[in-house]
């Protein structure tokens, strides 16, 4: 929801960051445990699934120039790399938008130790440096 919001009013947002987050509903958590938090039955939310899923939302935040941050290891079997971050950053290049995804590690999974690894850039984010200092690829 908060990609949701975002896309609605663009000129709010400097940027967003995610710690393997989830930008599509039918990857997780799946139409049918979201369609509840839309005030949507399941098919109601499967016809109208491009107006509400964060992934195919993305164009109105790229021509904000908003950037994105991502992490989200390649292992992660709740919210898939490929179906979530990867598709984002795909999309969101394809729009021309700036999208940091990283650490792309082999074998990586959701994990508190990796998470505190990027504190530093999203706590206090140097607004002239790239997020890619951090080590994000």
């Amino acid at each position: 929801m908060l990609y949701n919001w975002a896309v609605e009013h663009p000129a709010s947002v400097a940027c967003i960051a995610g710690i393997y987050p989830v930008c599509n509903l039918s990857s997780f958590p799946g139409i049918k445990r979201a369609s509840g938090a839309y005030g949507l039955t399941e098919a109601q939310l499967a016809a109208q699934l491009a107006e509400h899923n964060p992934v195919d939302r993305l164009e109105p935040l790229a021509k904000a120039r908003v950037p994105i941050f991502h992490f989200h290891g390649d292992s992660d079997t709740v919210a898939p790399l490929d179906q979530n971050s990867a598709a984002v950053a795909e999309r969101y290049r394809h729009f021309g938008g700036d999208m940091t995804l990283g650490p792309e590690k082999t074998g990586t999974a959701w994990n508190v130790s990796l998470a505190n690894s990027y504190r530093p850039a999203v706590d206090k984010p140097d607004p002239n440096h790239h997020l890619s200092n951090y080590g994000a690829l």
